[in-house]
């Protein structure tokens, strides 16, 4: 088992980044969205949606290059969009190419035998499959929650 599939082991049996590494739902995304531009703490966001503090620092990144690409944005008006700076956003695709030349270059020797110590990809299936209904669960909370406090203002 490799570090990085140890660690991602280790962070999905702890209840505060369970979802690191499951692909991002489009309601994920959209929490992270408006978490970010409302200069919410990385910490903060990382509970909300039970990940990484890393994972959403680069994910906001990402979704801020996305942004400037298919919103005809310029880099400063989306890194001041998400609170992050230009330099990051540089950073991640200077590193993004680096990785793709790597990876290019690199020549594929496919293991003799692979043995993963991950469990069947039935079991992953189901695994996914509870960890987005505890999601939206999650995040209905979290809109009720807002909902809750909309009316009580009133």
């Amino acid at each position: 088992m490799s570090k990085f599939q140890a660690k991602l082991q280790e962070d999905r049996k702890n209840e505060e980044t369970s979802n690191a590494g499951f692909k991002w739902e489009q309601c994920d995304d959209d929490t992270l969205f408006e978490l970010a531009v409302q200069n919410t703490p990385i910490s903060d966001i990382a509970k909300k949606l039970r990940r990484t503090e890393g994972s959403i620092r680069t994910r906001i990144v990402i979704n801020s290059i996305w942004k400037s690409k298919n919103d005809n944005l310029s880099y400063e008006d989306a890194a001041a969009l998400f609170n992050i700076s230009v330099d990051e956003m540089k950073n991640y695709e200077q590193k993004k190419t680096q990785r793709e030349d790597k990876k290019k270059n690199k020549p594929y020797n496919k293991p003799q035998q692979y043995q993963s110590s991950f469990p069947p990809s039935d079991y992953v299936e189901v695994l996914e499959g509870l960890t987005q209904m505890h999601k939206k669960q999650d995040d209905l909370k979290y809109r009720i929650e807002q909902v809750y406090k909309l009316l009580s203002k009133q």
